[in-house]
This record gives structure tokens, C-alpha cells and sequence, in this order.
């Protein structure tokens, strides 16, 4: 990742890679050890620094000093030659992008998320899930990430989008292959994920065609429509719309998963989210704080920048511990208790600052709609086997489980 610092402190792990792990069996612990000890902490592991405190990570945040891309000549170069559909794709994703290139594109999609037109989906976001709920009622077991979290807000995006339902299984498997791309796991098969990445690109690519013949109204025609007036390059469109495929359901899938698990664990919040519902909306958002559905953010230097006594030098990388963040006592009073009712609550789940997610207004009303009408409809909910350990996907960016069984 970034290069190594002219002075690396003492490494306070013997495992770096468990900084990056939050799960429930113990990293909690790590992260909170880290935070306390070396919380601007270099990583000869992952060849970046890594902040764990809630100020040091909100400054990097809004601080536009810290860059998505490093300075010229500096840091990683960037996807090689041999992976050009993942190239194109990534090094057009707003999501990566500084100023004004990110300005520009975002505020292309930035109007389809507003609260207002949020608002608006909100009759549909209740059809949709009364349908998947009414599918699995009656059934002795399903599974609430197959079955519930992850056609919920695929369903949604699509419908969004202007996407074809019935496509939802091919742009999930590529919405999962762009995930591990993001996560950038370096043992992955990364031949299979070009070929995933050129299909789903050639995927995007056809829609918009179709869309510039016959445009409706759907975001992919307005996109389609500001890219002939020369707003944005084709290129931009696909990895634009990729973006929106694959982010407007990965986090949002997490954030019902891990909220289902967590009122599993705390059954004294899930009574009283299920009996006032004038705490549906704080909830939500402790979910988000609690077991966050993004863990890490990074970013580049721009310039030689000191944090706590630590000189970071231009084109060097940070891990911003979202999860570790979100648990700092200096932002957070008792911040490993989950408290349905907790306000104010500031936390980091959906970013800050110019990269703020462009879909938390969706993601928290669909994850609102969706909690508070699964257990109206199951009151007495509970997981199949309730001493088998979760299902965690292996990754360093996400939190998110791979199943959990459930009975009614």
C-alpha cells in the first residue's frame, strides 16, 4: 500500500492484520488496546497507518489535505495493465476520487438520494418487504441475509436504477465480485474478477444503449442523458452506475444482518425497539455505530501531515478504523453498550465530510422499514442455533455475515 515512514514505531501487534477485524470474540479488545496505546499506529502488515481514535479519523475525514488518490509520483500506482476492465472501472468511481472530478460526478446522482426523494420510495420500500416477508411466512427456518437482506435493497437499486429484476442474481454475484475488489485481498483469484468486472461492465454498457434508444425514467437515462451532454465520459457512466449497483445494496444488506444478530444479543433493546416505536429511527443508527456496516476507510497523504507526535509523509496511506471510531469513549459515553435510544450519535458509519455516503437517507429508511416489520410480523424471531458462532465474511473493509438462519 503506502511506503514505509523514515521512522516506523515499535509494532504493538504481532498480528497487524487483526486491526482490521473487528469481530465479536475478541477484536473489540484489539482495537480498543491499539486506541489506547499507539493510536496513530503503523502497519508493516498492511503498509499503512492506522488511526483509531473518533477526532484523529473525523479530522483525516473532512480534512481535504487527505486525498483518495496520492499526489503525482507518489504511492501505489494504481490497477496494472493486465486487469483493465477492474483499471476502468475503479479509476472512474467517484468514490475515488478528489475534487473536482468527485464534485462533478456526484452531484450528477446526488438529486435520485435526497431525503426528499428518499421519501417518496418509501410506499415501495414497504411493498417489497411485506412480498419477501409474506414469501418466507410459514416456512420453519429461512434465512434472514438470502431470503430478506440482500433481495430487499437489491430490489430497491434496480428498480432505482431502471434494471431489470429479473437480473438480480447476475448483478449480485458481480456486485460481490466488486466488493472483494474493493477489499483488495491480495491471495484473491484475480483473473476470475477481471472477467466478472469486463461482463458486468459490458452489462452496464447495453442498458445504456438501450436507454439512449428508449430512455424511461430512471436514473440510468438520466445518466445517459448528462453523459451525451457531455457531463460525464461513458466510462464515468458504467463505473458510476457499478457504484450504485453494488454499494446501494452490499452496506445496506450488512446494516439489516448485523442489526438482526445484534437485537439476537441484546434482547432487553429488542423489546424496547419492538414496543416504542419512536426509537426505530436511533436505533438504526446505533446499529450502524454498534457493528458497523463499513470498517475501514482509507486515504493518502497529500502533503507531510503530523498526527500525535507522528510525521505522515505525502503519498504514505491510512486506514481510518471506522469500527474502532465508533467505540472511542472520548466520543461515545459507555460505547460498547448497545442503547436503541442513544442520542446524540455521531457516528461513523456513513463517512463525513465530502465523501459522506450519497445513500445513507435510503440505507437508514430502508433499514428502519425493514427491522421494525420483521419482528412486527415474527414476534418471537430467534436464530436456529443460538450457540453457533456467526458467520462472518472474511474482509477487511466489511462487517457482514454470510447467512443466519432464523426461525419464526
Amino acid at each position: 500500500m503506502g511506503q514505509t515512514p523514515e521512522s516506523t514505531p515499535t509494532c504493538l501487534l504481532c498480528d497487524d492484520a487483526a486491526v482490521a477485524q473487528f469481530d465479536a470474540l475478541g477484536e473489540v479488545g484489539t482495537l480498543r488496546a491499539l486506541r489506547r496505546a499507539d493510536p496513530v499506529h503503523w502497519s508493516d502488515e498492511l503498509g499503512a497507518w492506522v488511526f483509531t481514535r473518533y477526532d484523529d479519523i473525523a479530522g483525516a475525514l473532512r480534512d481535504l489535505r487527505w486525498r483518495r488518490n496520492p499526489p503525482e509520483g507518489l504511492g501505489n500506482p494504481g490497477w496494472p495493465d493486465d486487469y483493465p476492465a477492474i483499471r476502468s472501472v475503479m479509476d472512474h468511481l467517484f468514490l475515488t476520487m478528489d475534487p473536482p472530478d468527485h464534485t462533478r460526478l456526484r452531484g450528477l446522482v446526488n438529486r435520485a438520494f435526497t431525503p426528499v426523494a428518499v421519501a417518496a420510495m418509501q410506499g415501495r420500500i414497504r411493498d417489497i418487504v411485506d412480498d419477501l416477508l409474506g414469501a418466507v411466512e410459514g416456512r420453519p427456518t429461512f434465512d434472514v441475509i438470502a431470503d430478506f437482506a440482500v433481495p430487499l435493497p437489491a430490489t430497491v437499486i434496480a428498480e432505482l436504477l431502471g434494471i431489470p429484476t429479473s437480473d438480480l442474481p447476475r448483478f449480485k454475484r458481480w456486485s460481490d465480485d466488486f466488493a472483494v475488489v474493493i477489499d483488495y485481498q491480495l491471495d484473491e483469484n484475480w483473473p476470475a474478477l477481471e472477467t466478472s468486472m469486463a461482463e458486468f461492465s459490458t452489462y452496464v454498457r447495453e442498458l445504456a444503449k438501450e436507454r439512449r434508444a428508449a430512455p424511461r425514467e430512471d436514473l440510468i437515462s438520466a445518466l445517459v442523458a448528462r453523459h451525451e451532454g457531455d457531463a460525464l465520459t461513458e466510462d464515468e457512466l458504467v463505473a458510476t452506475v457499478i457504484l450504485l449497483i453494488a454499494a446501494g445494496h452490499e452496506t445496506t444488506t450488512n446494516l439489516i444482518g448485523n442489526g438482526v444478530l445484534t437485537f439476537f444479543r441484546h434482547s432487553e433493546q429488542l423489546a424496547r425497539f419492538r414496543d416504542d416505536p419512536a426509537v426505530a429511527a436511533t436505533a438504526v443508527d446505533e446499529i450502524l455505530r454498534f457493528e458497523s456496516p463499513v470498517q475501514a476507510t482509507f486515504r493518502v497523504a497529500g502533503e507531510a501531515i503530523d498526527v500525535d507526535g507522528r510525521r505522515i509523509l505525502p503519498g504514505q496511506e491510512v486506514m481510518l478504523s471506522l469500527a474502532a471510531g465508533n467505540r472511542d469513549p472520548a466520543a461515545f459515553p459507555s460505547p460498547d453498550a448497545f442503547d436503541v435510544g442513544r442520542t446524540p450519535n455521531r457516528h461513523l458509519a456513513f463517512g463525513l465530510g465530502a465523501h459522506f455516503c450519497i445513500g445513507a437517507p435510503l440505507a437508514r429508511m430502508e433499514g428502519r422499514i425493514a427491522l421494525t416489520s420483521l419482528f412486527d410480523r415474527f414476534p418471537d424471531l430467534h436464530a436456529v442455533d443460538r450457540s453457533a458462532l456467526p458467520a462472518w465474511r472474511t474482509s477487511l473493509v466489511f462487517r457482514a455475515l454470510e447467512q443466519l438462519p432464523v426461525a419464526p
